[in-house]
């Protein structure tokens, strides 16, 4: 399922066994994936996802952030989720991740999210987190923090290996870390800032 607080349960959609480097959902008319300028992305193209039908009136007390999530498109009213998504061929659209949570590395936008469901799929991982760290060259470089599953052991090359068969180069991690747990929030998702604390700290690097 794929939802949220303002757009309320947006997708569903069946495993169907097919290996995938991010979630891909079938949608109706009441999805749509918007780019900057609120037009209705073709085919391959990366926008936002947003949603229209019965949603929110708005933000309480929060009229900034309401026109920023509210908008209007030929008159029909949509909330702008704030993930990012691609539209596919066959008019599904492939759900990548926060766009808060982007990557730049040497211009490249790269969505954590889509690293993390690859290295989940090895099966000595247990769980993942990937941000990005500072890079004199890139401005960010892709690092992610892996936690084994019990008795299993990994060398780094072994998942960079791993995540070149489904990714492009670009958005291989090129720092990957072994912890003891990657820091989740209370609802299970991934706690980036704590995830970013982390591998800095591990990499002795000081926070910009």
């Amino acid at each position: 399922n794929y939802g949220s607080s303002e757009s309320g349960t947006s997708s569903t959609t069946f495993d169907d066994g097919v290996g995938r480097s991010a979630p891909r959902f079938e949608v109706g008319p009441e999805v749509q994936v918007f780019d900057h300028g609120l037009r209705p992305c073709s085919v391959g193209e990366v926008g936002v996802l947003a949603r229209s039908g019965p949603i929110p009136v708005g933000y309480l007390n929060d009229p900034g952030q309401t026109s920023k999530a509210f908008v209007e498109v030929d008159d029909r009213r949509w909330v702008l989720t704030g993930d990012s998504a691609r539209v596919e061929e066959d008019g599904s659209i492939t759900l990548l991740g926060r766009g808060s949570q982007t990557i730049n590395s040497g211009g490249e936008k790269i969505h954590p999210e889509e690293i993390e469901g690859v290295l989940l799929a090895h099966d000595k991982v247990l769980d993942a987190g990937v941000v990005g760290t500072p890079h004199e060259r890139w401005g960010q470089q892709v690092t992610a923090i892996v936690q084994t599953r019990p008795d299993a052991s990994v060398s780094s090359e072994e998942l960079r290996d791993h995540c070149r068969t489904r990714l492009a180069n670009y958005k291989v991690p090129k720092q990957i870390l072994v912890v003891d747990q990657v820091p989740r929030t209370a609802t299970s998702k991934v706690h980036y800032p704590g995830v970013r604390e982390l591998a800095l700290s591990l990499l002795e690097v000081i926070p910009s």
